[in-house]
């Protein structure tokens, strides 16, 4: 089974961190930030939500949720949002869960709207992007094992290290999986280039080679304890995947991407 060929159904839940703080610096600054992450996320997805009418996109103040058939496709577009809005040091930590989201219809009024989900699976994105730190897009446990159905060596380390020279079928994405550090879940390595998709701008070249690392680690000296952990995840984050993209393209006999 493969991608929306399976109905691979997902559904993402993002939050932008850091929104509180800057409404503490004043509203218009907040806004700012919010315009920016809003318009980003739109420009990127626009052409892909027009083309894909089975996926549902919602923004509501710093949450974005995500739903539809294809997991694979989902990663891809996902992974140009996340490099464009780190890009403006915008931090969007989420997680993707196993299943479509979907919404008991209910009696409404035109003022009056109810979004109830069915089951679980909002509940599961919810709690699973709260687990951790950072600039992060987590994965459910049951989503990488259904991802990595055709493929399951890669679900660990060691599994990866010793079948690096495999080629499954969206092998693009699948290598961007791995387990986090503390080895508990699964977290999507966005921050490994070449891309997966095409970007526009005249930052993305730094954030390819990974030139970004000294200015997130100079901003986040000058911040409190507690959003110096989002900054230092979101590093340590960015070093998995230089890490990641050094020994596979070595491995596969490539010269790595790694730049400064």
């Amino acid at each position: 089974m493969k991608g929306g060929q399976d109905g691979m159904n997902y559904t993402f839940y993002g939050d932008l961190l850091g929104v509180s703080s800057y409404y503490k610096l004043g509203t218009d600054i907040a806004y700012s930030k919010l315009n920016l992450y809003y318009n980003i996320t739109f420009k990127t997805l626009e052409t892909y939500c027009q083309n894909n009418q089975d996926v549902q996109v919602l923004m509501f103040s710093d949450s974005m949720f995500m739903w539809g058939n294809d997991a694979f496709e989902a990663l891809r577009q996902l992974h140009r949002v996340y490099r464009k809005l780190l890009a403006h040091f915008l931090f969007l930590r989420g997680a993707m869960v196993a299943r479509k989201l979907e919404i008991d219809p209910r009696f409404t009024l035109s003022n009056f709207k109810k979004t109830l989900p069915k089951d679980d699976t909002l509940a599961r994105a919810v709690g699973l992007e709260a687990s951790q730190k950072g600039a992060r897009l987590i994965i459910e446990n049951d989503l990488a094992r259904r991802l990595f159905q055709d493929n399951d060596q890669w679900l660990t380390h060691d599994g990866y290290i010793g079948g690096v020279s495999l080629h499954p079928q969206n092998e693009d994405v699948l290598r961007r999986i791995c387990p986090t550090p503390e080895n508990d879940t699964y977290e999507f390595l966005y921050l490994w280039p070449p891309d997966l998709l095409p970007l526009e701008g005249p930052e993305e070249p730094g954030l390819a080679h990974y030139s970004i690392k000294s200015d997130l680690e100079e901003t986040g000296r000058m911040l409190s304890k507690g959003l110096q952990e989002h900054y230092k995840a979101t590093i340590q984050l960015l070093k998995r995947c230089k890490q990641r993209d050094t020994f596979t393209e070595r491995r596969l006999g490539r010269e790595p991407q790694t730049g400064s």
